[in-house]
């Protein structure tokens, strides 16, 4: 796992146990997400199969999709991977 990566769970960790309180755990995420990096998807068919479609709500990116990276490097849409940020703080993909 990342250095990145590990503290965003250590972070996500303390504001949903510690404080257990949604609004704390909202604040965090929208501060994580504002570190990550951004990227829009020019050209589809440059992509390899299996990263043409986020892994999180099974849709196809399309060519101007705004798509947010994770330090492990995997992407998704920018509400997907802000849904399961606030579910579990961790990439759904590889759990880093």
């Amino acid at each position: 796992m990342t250095f990145l990566a590990e503290n965003v769970v250590q972070m996500m960790d303390y504001a949903k146990y510690k404080y257990n309180d949604i609004q704390v755990t909202k604040k965090l995420v929208e501060d994580i997400i504002s570190l990550l990096e951004v990227s829009k998807i020019e050209n589809i068919d440059n992509l390899p199969i299996d990263k043409k479609i986020c892994n999180i709500c099974f849709k196809n990116f399309k060519n101007a999709d705004t798509t947010f990276i994770l330090p492990c490097s995997h992407f998704y849409h920018e509400n997907c991977i802000r849904n399961m940020l606030n579910k579990n703080g961790y990439c759904p993909t590889c759990k880093e």
